[in-house]
């Protein structure tokens, strides 16, 4: 926030005033008592909501404003955006809003002066033509392309990028996992530990000291578990494959369950448990004629599935193939 003041004032202009008499002196005139070394009065600032010198928008802003000077009078005030005039308050108080809406994106310069009487006595100070002058000035960033999420992988884990809120009024991001929302992060971004592969939607506000709430994005991230393939080998070998799981740094093992069915029995158990997520293939045993075989893949997370939870994240795919 910038104050200039002006240490001299302007007479812009000064009527004589003719003084009539009961004894007639067409050349008497009367001329007022005039203190020409009167100091400038200060400028007191009652309530100025814009405080810093670069304000960021991300809704409506409200410019709220009440100054006085002592014995003074505030004659006006006058707001700018850039050279246009918004407004002109002929009192020591007011506000003038922004909207928001109507505002296209980009930086903007607002101006302020404040004319206050100059009280030396002089003719143009008691009509008004004559006074000081004090100017604040702001730069105004309207910030319009703020919205929007993005997700990326990043070392075996889901990062979630929002951008930076440049406001000073910032409190913290709010970050919303599922149906738990409000988890409190203090940076633009948020490494989601607990995503093993499961669908889930995301979201993300900035909430202000004002208590404001200002959405920074949503994002849907799809069921992302790695498809389960049969190959034979050259030898007539069955075996099932799959690529290494796109979150791979966030699970702790996976449990892989094989059911086999015939027409007369039925068996269960778990044949292989991975640990290292590049090992992604399983070799079938004694495969016969007229089975069906399930699959079932039990994830297990090296992480709670959000900040609201304390046990692992979980989750399970499968797959059947019928041997005929």
């Amino acid at each position: 926030m910038h104050l200039q003041l002006s240490n001299v004032f302007k007479v812009l202009f000064i009527i004589p005033l003719i003084i009539l008499s009961c004894e007639f002196d067409p050349f008497k005139t009367y001329e007022p008592d005039i203190n020409k070394d009167k100091p400038q009065p200060e400028l007191i600032i009652n309530e100025l909501s814009f405080t810093e010198d670069t304000i960021y928008m991300y809704e409506n802003k409200t410019l709220l404003f009440d100054f006085s000077a002592g014995e003074e009078e505030i004659l006006a005030v006058k707001v700018l955006k850039n050279s246009e005039e918004l407004k002109t308050f002929y009192d020591s108080k007011g506000e003038i809003k922004f909207s928001f809406e109507q505002m296209q994106h980009g930086v903007y310069q607002i101006t302020m002066k404040i004319f206050t009487s100059t009280g030396t006595g002089s003719l143009a100070d008691q009509i008004h033509e004559e006074a000081f002058q004090y100017e604040f000035a702001w730069t105004l960033i309207v910030v319009k392309d703020f919205y929007g999420m993005t997700a990326s992988v990043e070392d075996g884990f889901l990062k979630l990028d929002w951008g930076e809120y440049f406001g000073s009024d910032l409190i913290f991001y709010a970050v919303d996992i599922g149906y738990h929302s409000g988890y409190r992060c203090d940076s633009s971004e948020y490494i989601a530990k607990g995503q093993i592969g499961m669908k889930e939607d995301y979201g993300c506000s900035a909430r202000t000291s004002s208590g404001s709430i200002i959405q920074f994005g949503y994002i849907s991230v799809p069921n992302e578990f790695p498809e389960i393939k049969l190959a034979e080998t050259d030898s007539g070998t069955y075996y099932i494959h799959w690529s290494m799981p796109k979150y791979y740094n966030a699970i702790e093992s996976i449990r892989i369950e094989e059911e086999i069915f015939t027409s007369t029995t039925w068996a269960n158990e778990v044949v292989k448990t991975v640990t290292k997520m590049n090992d992604t293939i399983y070799y079938l045993k004694n495969v016969e004629k007229g089975e069906l075989r399930y699959y079932h893949f039990y994830y297990t997370g090296k992480y709670p599935k959000d900040p609201y939870t304390s046990e692992p994240a979980t989750s399970v795919q499968w797959a059947s193939y019928n041997f005929y």
